[in-house]
């Protein structure tokens, strides 16, 4: 396989580039003034672009017989290889030459602009002034810069066509913002040549055929340079001060401003085109269409791919944690299966995305979502609250939408680090670009990554037993993106996992398997697993955009594959997930659209020691409509009809509104219903029993909640935001399991009470500094739980933060979490820890492990844990980095003893069972120290 990655590394370097992710490295604003000095010694640092290539002017034929001039203002998006991203109009000279100006300014080329030899995406404005020459012999016109930036129409010589369009440009804003932008003033390379007021109209000139314009100078002037500064106007001295402009991706000195006569004016508000992955102000998931984070009526919170690489994260698990009302739970001491929590709500209450598709279920689940490693991630959407409107089965406690990255540009990545424990990750990503690639007007992207991670096993208590299991995984993908034409985007991605997974006794595989006694069933494999996990995930997808209409289909077939073995019980287990939805989205007028589709999910599971298969058969349809009245107010309003193969028919509803009083405050609140279809034996517990199982169903009802999200976003303090959200789910008919005393029955069964979870959560964000950001949260949950349905131990209370800051090459993040104690008897039962100085063959035993003096804790303490990372770039292609996971390193076998102890089920002094490998509430793993190297090639 890697010798196929590798080949395709080879190919994909081949191709030619022709443009770049107009994204990517877009700017933004900071805050905090600039004195003249620190302009005066930019001058040296920045390097703005130039025209390189330019093309000839179509001059319209109907304007040119009818002698028409006019003037066209343009700005043109230029990245950071110095190709055209989009042309704007800023003010208009008419639709036809609109056209022409548009279409010819798409093909210019620039040098690219750079700040400290970075290379940054900028707005430069262009004046394409439409004059007929004073010439009798040719057709021909030139088109030339003209002298200034601010455009004097020709009024006297506009026809009513070119009024009418400015008129209506005027009121629909595209010609003014209420942010006045700075634009640079730019000197001519030629003059404009005179022309008569009416020239006489050329009788050659044929009906059918455009008239040309001449090629533009050579070397035209320096076009201004947009987006590097922005103007506050001084009402009284009437005069401007500059503001640096810092770009997300990449960091630029608060110093990047040069010094250039400034005037201010109001031009069109430029909104530049970005691929989703990357612009993690574009969301997706609450609604299935795109739109800005701000505007969508349910709320969204986004992970970008630049935060992920600030963590110091590996992969998917790893990158939501120390996020607010985010919880990672480890529920396993011997194999680390992992569950991730949404405001309070159980593990398994989440819905889990890739793309948009949900491609884990049950056995996937269970210890795949380690295997998505963060070089392939774009970003991630978190929704939280039920979402079965859009997605079906699973979203009851809301959703995590992983966004992989696509093929949008050209570039080459590979990643190194080294760390304690044994770590070591190798990653490569290599994305080529092809504009024209097939057909005149297309574009086709090829991106493919691989990476290989391992971590050895940790053994804090020394009872011979690891908390954290030794791993090895590696995963290789392939993704291809093709626009046909305009409006059809074509998307194939093809990947593969490996992993093997060992925990429990320590020493090699060959000697945990060997030492094993089947008549006693004592040894070191009784109280290990070995886990091997294969997985091949194939997704295709296909957008369709066309005036108001957009349409798509998403279609997914996944094939997880487990060979493993338990405390000396082997299971094997293959799952196949198939899963399509088409959708369409219309816009029926300027004030309501509409989304409506439909999906089928289709999931089977085989293993070795079940009596029979499972096989399940999810179809849907649903609609949801979007109302807009005002500017201030949206209504969402949503209904889905499912049928389940063993559980019937589900309908459920949803309703959403937004309402933003002000500029800077919003209001967003929803409510509806959900519903989750349990899947197998693998709810709670992924233990086997040799003999065989048999699934007994009981539950004739799915799990189904009731529940609302209120939240208030308040950013009128300049630079800071602050957010506020409540919660509140009432599940019915919520799952549990029941196994017979000889393990051979697995009885699922619905429980009479209702879970019930309310939470709050407060978030603030903003920067202290140009270069110092802060973001502090809060959130507290309360649960009603007399079943104890949640099986794991919930948290009360949870405050996390960040403070990140920026100089020049050099940045730093600091994250970390707090919880408060949790009720670990109602979850876990009463517990005992172990004798002092027992052998691993004692504790097996309860009679001779068990200290009866010595209970578990009935409440874990308050504890927290922070990491850090450190970044500084060498240059444009290679960045060192240093991190350190746990600076504290806070253990939970410090607190309270080893982590596999005999324990008891039942009341306090009942007698204690065999060994406990899920009583988990703290850290697993110390203090881990690590450093890397990232090229960028």
């Amino acid at each position: 396989m890697y010798f196929a990655v590798l080949s395709i590394f080879l190919i994909v370097n081949n191709f030619p580039q022709n443009t770049q992710d107009p994204g990517k490295h877009k700017p933004q604003k900071r805050s905090g003034g600039v004195d003249k000095s620190e302009i005066k010694n930019l001058k040296k640092r920045v390097i703005y672009p130039k025209v390189l290539t330019t093309v000839p002017v179509k001059y319209p034929v109907e304007q040119y017989r009818a002698g028409v001039e006019s003037d066209v203002c343009l700005f043109i998006t230029v990245g950071t290889k110095g190709e055209v991203i989009k042309v704007e109009v800023s003010k208009s000279g008419g639709k036809a030459f609109d056209t022409a100006a548009v279409a010819a300014a798409e093909k210019y080329t620039f040098s690219p602009a750079t700040i400290d030899d970075l290379p940054v995406v900028v707005k430069v404005k262009l004046n394409i002034p439409f004059r007929i020459a004073k010439k009798k012999t040719t057709d021909t016109v030139k088109t030339t810069p003209d002298k200034k930036t601010d455009v004097k129409e020709s009024t006297d010589k506009k026809t009513e066509d070119s009024k009418s369009n400015e008129k209506k440009d005027n009121k629909t804003g595209t010609t003014g913002t209420k942010n006045p932008t700075v634009k640079t003033e730019t000197k001519p390379t030629e003059e404009t040549e005179k022309t008569p007021d009416k020239p006489k109209k050329d009788p050659d000139v044929k009906k059918d055929e455009p008239v040309k314009a001449s090629e533009p100078a050579k070397k035209p002037a320096k076009p201004s340079v947009m987006g590097i500064v922005e103007v506050k106007k001084d009402e009284k001295t009437n005069s401007a001060a500059a503001k640096p402009v810092i770009n997300k991706d990449k960091t630029i000195s608060k110093h990047a401003v040069k010094k250039v006569k400034l005037i201010v004016t109001k031009p069109a508000e430029i909104t530049v085109s970005k691929d989703i992955s990357e612009d993690e102000n574009i969301v997706v998931t609450a609604t299935l269409t795109a739109r800005r984070i701000k505007d969508v009526p349910v709320k969204t919170e986004v992970i970008s791919a630049r935060k992920i690489q600030e963590k110091g994260a590996t992969n998917l698990v790893k990158a939501l944690d120390h996020e607010l009302g985010v919880v990672v739970e480890n529920g396993c001491s011997i194999c680390a299966a992992t569950q991730i929590r949404l405001s309070g709500m159980p593990g398994r209450y989440t819905l889990y995305l890739i793309d948009g598709m949900p491609l884990y279920s049950s056995l996937g689940s269970t210890y795949g979502l380690a295997g998505v490693p963060s070089a392939s991630i774009g970003k991630v959407e978190i929704v939280k609250g039920g979402s079965s409107v859009l997605y079906g089965t699973d979203a009851i406690g809301g959703i995590v939408n992983v966004i992989l990255k696509n093929p949008i540009s050209k570039f080459n990545s590979a990643e190194i680090r080294i760390g304690t424990h044994e770590e070591y990750l190798l990653s490569a990503v290599s994305s080529s670009f092809r504009k024209n690639f097939l057909r005149k007007g297309d574009f086709f992207g090829i991106m493919a990554y691989a990476s290989f991670e391992n971590k050895g096993r940790h053994d804090r208590d020394g009872d011979g037993l690891t908390e954290i299991p030794e791993m090895q995984r590696s995963s290789a993908a392939i993704t291809m993106r093709y626009k046909m034409f305009d409006g059809l985007v074509l998307k194939f991605r093809s990947s593969v996992m490996h992993e093997n997974r060992q925990g429990g006794g320590t020493g090699s595989l060959l000697e945990v398997m060997a030492d094993w006694d089947p008549h006693t069933a004592t040894g070191m494999r009784g109280i290990s697993e070995t886990i091997l996990s294969r997985r091949i995930e194939n997704a295709f997808i296909a957008e369709w955009n066309h005036k108001r209409i957009r349409a798509m289909l998403n279609a997914a077939w996944v094939y997880h594959f487990q060979d493993s073995d338990y405390e000396g019980e082997y299971y094997k287990a293959t799952q196949h997930i198939f899963y399509a939805n088409p959708f369409v989205n219309i816009n029926l007028g300027k004030n309501y659209s509409l989304t409506t589709g439909g999906s089928i999910r289709v999931e089977h599971l085989s293993e070795n020691v079940a009596v029979s298969d499972y096989n399940y058969v999810m179809t849907g349809v649903f609609a949801e409509g979007a109302f807009k009245i005002g500017k201030k107010f949206e209504f969402l309003h949503g209904i889905r009809f499912d049928h389940h193969n063993e559980y019937g028919e589900v309908i459920t509803p949803r309703l959403a509104a937004k309402y933003a009083p002000i500029k800077d405050l919003t209001f967003r609140a929803s409510a509806g219903t959900a519903f989750r279809a349990p899947t197998t034996f693998y709810e709670y517990n992924h233990g086997v029993h040799a003999a065989g199982y048999s699934i007994e169903m009981a539950a004739d009802k799915a799990e189904t909640s009731m529940g609302g999200n209120a939240s208030i976003v308040y950013s009128g303090i300049k630079g800071w935001n602050l957010t506020f959200e409540a919660s509140y789910n009432k599940v019915k008919n919520a799952i549990a399991l029941e196994s017979s005393d000889d393990g051979s029955i697995i009885t699922v069964f619905n429980v009479p009470v209702d879970l019930k979870v309310m939470g709050m959560e407060f978030q603030i964000e903003g920067k202290i500094t140009s270069g110092l950001k802060l973001q502090l949260g809060y959130g507290t949950y309360k649960y009603q739980d007399p079943e104890n349905v949640q099986q794991t131990v919930p948290p009360s209370q949870q405050f996390t933060g960040s403070l990140s800051y920026r100089f020049r090459r050099f940045s730093m993040n600091l994250s970390g979490k707090i919880l408060a104690p949790m009720k670990l008897r109602e979850a876990y039962g009463y517990a005992y820890n172990p004798v002092s100085g027992a052998t691993i063959g004692e504790l097996i035993d309860p009679a001779t492990g068990a200290d009866l003096n010595s209970p578990k804790r009935e409440k874990s303490p308050w504890f927290g844990t922070a990491n850090i990372v450190m970044e500084y770039r060498i240059n444009q292609s290679a960045t060192v980095y240093f991190g350190i996971d746990n600076i504290f390193d806070y253990h939970q076998s410090d607190i309270e003893g080893p982590i596999m102890f005999p324990s008891s089920t039942g009341a306090a002094g009942g007698a204690p069972m065999p060994l406990d490998v899920v009583y988990i509430w703290g850290p697993m793993e110390g203090r881990c120290v690590y450093g890397g190297l990232r090229l960028n090639l």
